[in-house]
């Protein structure tokens, strides 16, 4: 059992984890893995890497040659007999050899798709510590049989991420959201990324009168399309409830976290307030926090001139320092709508 205190490079943990997945097919992905990242620079790395793809290709090349080649000595030997008896096995040589040719085309794509992913989730961990867990055979084993078969950069990109995820935390990406992650093509995973830019913790405020002013803001469309893939939550009238219990100074709070970042609603009374929103499914926020998308900032504006105007609150932030499982500690405020920092009274 691994020992939880104790902190190991995350490339280890990211190699074991590997192993887990693919078992033996590790062993190739792992070597080109870890010679890559001993290149000197990333131009001898881009050169090695050409190199290694040309000589993969002469390689392909030469072995389809040789198979073309002793398949057709095969059939000027079986030439000899007579043209009847002949033609089943030539047929039947000739569909042999298109089939195991489709099964290493295949085989060889897989790898190559397993091999990006796992090097894009190395760029990720490169430097980072993390602490030694037991691996989830269960969700390496479903991880990489879903990967194997993702070809868009954009898509393995996100598998990268989650990989990365899933060393750092384990248990941070639910068998669920692979499933709903593996049903999604590049345009869904555009329209996520763009609804990514308006998330405020797990919720996307949407007063009409207000959002119509943002750019790109999604639509009810969009929504509805990414509910249907589990992502999102919608409803008429679907509303987020905020109160505002502690105090800082002479203010009520309520507080929302983001990533690292402590967002803090303040008002001069202690009072309760709805919010129109979208909601991200528990699914849809665990792709969300893979992401690491940043919000837009015209957006922010918004929702902090909203909630000035509508409900008499103010809205600061500030980035989170420390934090454990029963307490965090953050900067200084800043407020959202001036820029400059929040004064407690």
């Amino acid at each position: 059992m691994a020992d939880l205190n104790i902190k190991i490079p995350a490339i280890e943990k990211l190699i074991e984890v590997t192993a887990s997945g693919i078992g033996a097919v590790a062993g190739p992905v792992v070597d080109r893995l870890t010679a890559n990242m001993r290149a000197e620079t990333r131009r001898i790395e881009a050169t090695g890497e050409a190199d290694a793809r040309r000589i993969e290709a002469k390689s392909e090349a030469d072995a389809i040659a040789i198979n073309a080649g002793g398949h057709m000595n095969a059939i000027q030997q079986i030439g000899e007999a007579h043209d009847k008896a002949r033609q089943p096995v030539v047929e039947e040589m000739s569909i042999a050899y298109e089939i195991e040719s489709r099964l290493v085309f295949q085989e060889r794509k897989r790898q190559s798709n397993i091999y990006n992913v796992v090097s894009m989730a190395a760029e990720e961990l490169d430097g980072k510590e993390v602490r030694d867990h037991e691996v989830d055979h269960d969700w390496t084993a479903r991880f990489f049989d879903h990967v194997q078969d993702v070809t868009s950069k954009q898509m393995q990109w996100i598998w990268a991420r989650i990989l990365s995820g899933e060393v750092e935390t384990p248990g941070r990406t639910s068998l669920h959201a692979l499933s709903i992650l593996r049903n999604m093509n590049q345009r869904d995973a555009k329209l996520f990324a763009n609804v990514a830019r308006f998330v405020i913790g797990d919720f996307v405020f949407n007063d009409d009168e207000y959002v119509s002013k943002i750019d790109d803001f999604p639509n009810l469309s969009t929504i509805l399309h990414l509910s249907s893939h589990g992502l999102m939550s919608t409803g008429a009238g679907l509303q987020r409830h905020f109160s505002f219990m502690d105090m800082i100074g002479s203010k009520h709070r309520t507080a929302v976290i983001h990533g690292e970042t402590i967002f803090v609603m303040l008002a001069t009374t202690n009072k309760t307030f709805m919010l129109p929103t979208y909601l991200l499914t528990p699914s849809g926020k665990q792709l969300y926090d893979n992401l690491g998308a940043t919000i837009d900032e015209s957006y922010l504006h918004v929702f902090s001139k909203y909630l000035k105007e509508k409900a008499g609150v103010e809205l600061a932030m500030a980035p989170i320092i420390e934090r454990s499982s029963d307490h965090f500690r953050h900067g200084p405020l800043i407020d959202v709508l001036s820029g400059q920092p929040y004064q407690v009274s």
